[in-house]
């Protein structure tokens, strides 16, 4: 069996006329079964121009604007028919029945416009990038991506030519796109953009081209080649605006003038609360299950089709389903203006609501040798965005860790570990004092909510025992009056007192209460009675009192069995006092 090492082909390239005096054509040059195959690349160099040892044209110093524009051209291409002469011999490897034919694939690779890709045609690259985000994010997303669809149009109105895609797909155009937007665009409002735009902006289109990928304009390997050198960027990490625990209760707590922004108000929370973008905020709904006691959600992100399975956590978020019915409306007709309103209206509900802090953010223009800081009220800063920023916050001031928050929000770690960052010591410490001093400002968990009702309920039931089974407001009434010096004698609340602790008709059930219960409360509070039925007994000379008192707080295992005063030193006790007082 013919043993066949692919990886071992290599290829050269070489002009046609090498010792003329006019442009030559270059040739891709492989030898393959013991044959040799020229294959023209589409571009021309002068002889004198071309390095055989390089295998380039020049590019130096010494030549004219002309020369060195079309010497890199065809530079250009020679990277790409090397980045394709890569893919074919992969290509090969991957697929092995097709080694009797590799003549034919060579041929598709090193010139695509006759094999699987498209033929050479005029396609406005500016429309063609717009439709493909506008028919494949969300609104949101399209409001955002749409800005570096619009600095590309600006660029090719300036060069005064549409580019091809091979040479958009260039490290070189990329370049020249960048300086463009450094040195002569200038905004609507008559500044330089930052330069944190400017380096989301110009990678974007360099994912944009994996559309084109898809089309069979460019490789895969071309496009890849593509080097974006980020503009420097001073401008602070924890620019972006997340919402403290209490301005989000205040903002829940709000009711807007109408029912659109109240509506836009909620859907914002419920970004906040749930940690998912808008365009998939407004689909938990849909996607919410209910499974002993546990309410989980399961859907497939929009932005990258990413599926998330997780636990509905704070109460917010679960109070707002419920008051739509698990039903949100969309806030209008048409997505594509769904994020705009949100932003402009957000500002206003904020203010309204009473967002009264103040917020920083420093900006790093491009050709600024520093960047500067802008002072404002924290409600102009408020967006859709700022929901996600904001539910990371929430969960990071509870310790929870990077990696469990990412997989709520579906972002990468080190997304989650940029926003996680911009909280500063002074966070956790205000979050700490709030929650110790003002509890009711701090967004709780559904589970924190459920403990709170329970500890209520617990509590109610254990008043329940103290006053059903020992008269505890009673007795504490009684005590009062002691303490002041009030005699106790012959009132109707003594009466009250006796007749209760001497009844046992409640006990059955205040013992089946306490079984695997935690005692420590109540038994504290049950003891604080000792002395004043102690009282009692003596102004009844009823030595049953404080038996049953004992007996009872036996019986609900507030006391030991050992613990239960005898008879002979409870006699011994009663007989040598002689007067009621509290002891």
């Amino acid at each position: 069996m013919e043993q066949i090492f692919i990886e071992e082909l290599t290829g050269h390239f070489n002009l046609r006329e090498p010792k003329g005096k006019k442009p030559s054509t270059i040739f891709f040059v492989v030898r393959l079964d013991g044959k040799q195959y020229k294959l023209s690349i589409g571009v021309k160099c002068y002889p004198k121009f071309w390095s055989k040892r390089k295998q380039e044209c020049y590019t130096g110093v010494n030549i004219s604007e002309l020369d060195q524009k079309n010497n890199l051209t065809a530079n250009q291409q020679i990277i790409m028919v090397k980045a394709r002469f890569l893919e074919f011999k992969q290509y090969l490897c991957d697929n092995i029945h097709q080694l009797d034919n590799k003549v034919e694939v060579l041929r598709r690779y090193i010139l695509p416009d006759m094999g699987t890709t498209k033929k050479k045609e005029v396609v406005d690259l500016v429309q063609y990038f717009s439709d493909y985000v506008e028919n494949t994010f969300s609104a949101g997303t399209v409001h955002a991506y749409s800005g570096t669809i619009q600095l590309l149009d600006c660029f090719v109105k300036h060069r005064k030519k549409m580019p091809t895609f091979n040479e958009l797909a260039t490290t070189e155009f990329f370049k020249e796109w960048q300086q463009f937007l450094v040195n002569d665009y200038i905004s609507q409002d008559g500044n330089k953009l930052l330069a944190s735009y400017v380096n989301k902006a110009v990678p974007r289109l360099k994912s944009f081209l994996s559309k084109a990928v898809e089309d069979k304009y460019i490789t895969e390997t071309v496009r890849s080649n593509i080097v974006i050198k980020a503009l420097p960027d001073k401008s602070a990490k924890d620019n972006e605006l997340f919402l403290w625990n209490n301005e989000v209760v205040e903002l829940f707590n709000y009711q807007c003038d109408n029912k659109t922004d109240e509506l836009i108000k909620d859907i914002f929370l419920l970004e906040c609360t749930t940690g998912y973008r808008l365009s998939d905020v407004t689909k938990v709904d849909e996607n919410i299950e209910e499974s002993f006691g546990v309410e989980e959600i399961t859907l497939v992100t929009k932005k990258t089709s990413q599926k998330i399975r997780c636990q509905l956590i704070f109460d917010i978020a679960k109070k707002i389903l419920e008051k739509y019915d698990y039903n949100i409306p969309a806030i209008s007709k048409s997505s594509n203006t769904e994020n705009v309103v949100m932003n402009r209206q957000l500002k206003i509900i904020a203010k309204n609501a009473g967002f009264k802090r103040k917020w920083k953010q420093s900006k790093h223009h491009v050709g600024d040798s520093k960047s500067t800081v802008v002072e404002k009220d924290a409600f102009e800063f408020v967006k859709t965005h700022t929901g996600r920023h904001t539910f990371i916050c929430l969960l990071k001031l509870r310790g929870w860790d990077n990696s469990r928050i990412s997989k709520y929000t579906g972002q990468s770690l080190k997304m989650v570990e940029r926003y996680a960052n911009s909280l500063q010591d002074s966070d956790y410490s205000r979050f700490e004092n709030m929650r110790k001093l003002h509890p009711e400002l701090i967004v709780k968990t559904i589970d924190e909510v459920a403990e709170e009702k329970a500890n209520k309920v617990a509590h109610s039931k254990k008043g329940t025992v103290l006053n059903g089974v020992f008269g505890y407001d009673k007795l504490m009434e009684l005590a009062d009056l002691m303490q002041h010096n009030i005699s106790i004698y012959g009132r109707s609340i003594t009466d009250d007192c006796k007749r209760i602790i001497l009844s046992t008709n409640n006990l059955s059930k205040a013992v089946d209460y306490c079984q695997g219960k935690e005692l420590s409360e109540l038994k504290k509070k049950a003891l604080e009675l000792n002395s004043t039925v102690k009282a009692l007994t003596r102004i009844y000379s009823d030595l049953n009192i404080y038996k049953t008192y004992e007996y009872k707080l036996f019986k609900l295992c507030l006391i030991k069995e050992e613990e239960i005063t005898p008879d002979e030193v409870l006699e011994q006790m009663f007989n040598d006092e002689s007067e009621t007082e509290i002891e």
